[in-house]
C-alpha cells in the first residue's frame, strides 16, 4: 500500500500506529505471540509437560495468555467471532457456577472444571489479540513443530512397541490397541491427527517458500499413514473424507487434476487398508452379517457392533439426563456419575463416558450453553462458506478448514471418551476462531483499499 493511498483513505481500523505510551502493551503482545506459538505444542503433550499439579503447562499458558491479551494492545476491528466468543465464555461460566451451586460438584468436577476454564481462557485470549493473521501464522507454525515431534515419538513407539503414555497411571492408558503416543488412547491420537491435517493444510496454503511447501506436504501425507496405525476405524474413514473433500474444494477450477487426485487417493486408501490388521473394509463386511447387536432408529432395527451400540445407548442416556435437568445440566464432569446413579450403565455395557461432544455439553451444561455453543460454531461456519469462494487461495483454504472442521464435528467428537477434557479439543477450537478472525480482520483493509481506488479514479 502506497503512502498516497493511505493519505487518501485514512488509517485502516485496527492498524493505527502505536504511540510511545503503547510500547509496554506492544511488549505484552509480543510475549503473547510467543505463547500463541507454543500453545499447540503444549496442548499436544498435555500433562507430559508439567506445571503445578493438574495445572500443567498448557493450562497455565492459556491463563497467562488471557492476562496478556487483556493487558496488552487489542484489535479495534469489529469482530463477530470475538463477540460470539465472549458471549459463549460468559454464558458457559455463569451456567457452570450456577450448576455447581445448585447441584454441588461431582467427583470428577474439578478436573474438568480446570480444563474448561483454561480452554475458555485460551479462546478469549485468541479473540482479543490484535493482528489475528499474524497470530494464526504463529499458531500454525507451532502446530507443525508439535506435530513433527509427536510423529517422531509415534515412529519410535512403532519400532519399540513401548507406549510413552504407559509411563503415567495405567488406568488412563489403553495398551496393545493401536498407537497412543502421549494421548493414552488411540482414538485420542486419531482425533489429533484429524485436527492436524486441517491445521497443516491451512499452513501449506499460507507458506511461500518451496522448502516450506514441501515440508507441509510431507507432514500432510504422513497423516493417513500414521492414522492406519491407530486402528481407529472412524479415524481412517474420516481422514480419507478430509483428503477427498479438501481436494474437491481447493482444486475447484482444475477438473481433470482434481478427478485424478481423488482416484489416486481412493486407490491408495484401499491399498493401505488392505494391509492393516483388522482393517475397516474387512470389519465392515463381517459386521453386516454378524453384528451381534441392534438399535432402534425411527422404528427401524439396525444391526450394529458393540462399539456403535454402546455409543448409541450413551446418546440416549445423555438425552435422558438432559430431560431431567434441562436448564443447568448436571455440572462439569458429572456425566459418568449421573449415568451410574440413574441405573443407565446396564444399557451401556458398563461404559459411562459420554463419547459424544455435543451430548456431553447438553447433558452437563444444559440447553443455554448448548445453544450458544452451536451458535458459536454456526457463526464461524458462515464465515467459512464465504471464505471458501474467495479468489485468494490462502483465504479459500481457511474457508475449507472451517467448513470441513465444523461440519465433521458430529463425527469427530464421538471419537473421544470426553471431548472437554483433552487440551487438543480447545486448540482446535482456537484454530477455527483464529481463521474466522483473520477473515474478519482482512475485510476493513479490503474496504479501505476499495474506497481508495474509487477516490483515486474520481
Amino acid at each position: 500500500m502506497t503512502a498516497e493511498r493511505i493519505a487518501r483513505t485514512g488509517p485502516i481500523p485496527g492498524w493505527e500506529r502505536d504511540s510511545g505510551s503503547d510500547r509496554a502493551s506492544g511488549a505484552l503482545t509480543r510475549l503473547a505471540h510467543v505463547i500463541v506459538f507454543a500453545l499447540p505444542i503444549l496442548a499436544a503433550f498435555g500433562p507430559f509437560i508439567p506445571g503445578v499439579g493438574s495445572l500443567f503447562a498448557f493450562r497455565a499458558a492459556a491463563l497467562l495468555l488471557l492476562v496478556l491479551a487483556v493487558l496488552g494492545r487489542k484489535s479495534t476491528v469489529r469482530s463477530a467471532a470475538r463477540q460470539s466468543t465472549v458471549v459463549l465464555a460468559a454464558v458457559w461460566m455463569f451456567v457452570t457456577a450456577m450448576s455447581l451451586l445448585a447441584v454441588g460438584p461431582a467427583a470428577e468436577s474439578w478436573g474438568e472444571l480446570l480444563s474448561l476454564i483454561s480452554g475458555i481462557a485460551a479462546l478469549l485470549a485468541l479473540s482479543l489479540l490484535p493482528s489475528p493473521g499474524r497470530a494464526l501464522t504463529l499458531f500454525l507454525r507451532g502446530w507443525l513443530v508439535g506435530y513433527i515431534v509427536i510423529s517422531a515419538l509415534a515412529v519410535a513407539e512403532m519400532i519399540t512397541g513401548s507406549s510413552i503414555s504407559a509411563s503415567l497411571a495405567q488406568g488412563r492408558t489403553i495398551d496393545g490397541w493401536g498407537l497412543t503416543v502421549v494421548f493414552f488412547n488411540p482414538n485420542n491420537y486419531a482425533t489429533y491427527l484429524l485436527y492436524s491435517f486441517l491445521a497443516l493444510f491451512a499452513l501449506w496454503a499460507r507458506v511461500r517458500t518451496k522448502a516450506a511447501k514441501v515440508l507441509c506436504f510431507l507432514a500432510l501425507a504422513s497423516v493417513p499413514v500414521l492414522m492406519t496405525f491407530t486402528n481407529s476405524r472412524t479415524g481412517v474413514w474420516t481422514a480419507a473424507a478430509f483428503i477427498v473433500v479438501s481436494i474437491l474444494l481447493y482444486l475447484r477450477t482444475r477438473r481433470l487434476l482434481r478427478f485424478a487426485l481423488v482416484i489416486v487417493t481412493v486407490l491408495a486408501a484401499v491399498l493401505v487398508l488392505d494391509r492393516v490388521e483388522e482393517n475397516p473394509i474387512v470389519e465392515l463386511a463381517d459386521y453386516i452379517g454378524n453384528a451381534g447387536y441392534s438399535i432402534d432408529v425411527l422404528g427401524f432395527q439396525m444391526a450394529v457392533d458393540s462399539s456403535t451400540y454402546v455409543r448409541w445407548e450413551l446418546v440416549l442416556a445423555g438425552l435422558a439426563l438432559f430431560a431431567l435437568r434441562p436448564l443447568l445440566g448436571w455440572g462439569p464432569g458429572a456425566f459418568e456419575g449421573a449415568v451410574v446413579s440413574n441405573g443407565m450403565d446396564t444399557r451401556t455395557l458398563g461404559v459411562i463416558s459420554p463419547h459424544n461432544g455435543f451430548i456431553e455439553v447438553l447433558a452437563q451444561y444444559g440447553i443455554f450453553v448448548f445453544a450458544v455453543f452451536v451458535f458459536w460454531l454456526g457463526r464461524m461456519l458462515v464465515v467459512g462458506i464465504r471464505q471458501r469462494k474467495d479468489p485468494d487461495r490462502v483465504v479459500s483454504a481457511g474457508g475449507i478448514v472451517l467448513l470441513i472442521g465444523i461440519a465433521s464435528l458430529p463425527v469427530v467428537l464421538t471419537m473421544h471418551s470426553s471431548t472437554l477434557d483433552p487440551s487438543t479439543t480447545w486448540v482446535f477450537f482456537g484454530l477455527l476462531l483464529l481463521i474466522a478472525r483473520a477473515a474478519e480482520d482482512r475485510a476493513p483493509l479490503e474496504r479501505s483499499l476499495s474506497s481508495g481506488n474509487e477516490g483515486g479514479g474520481s
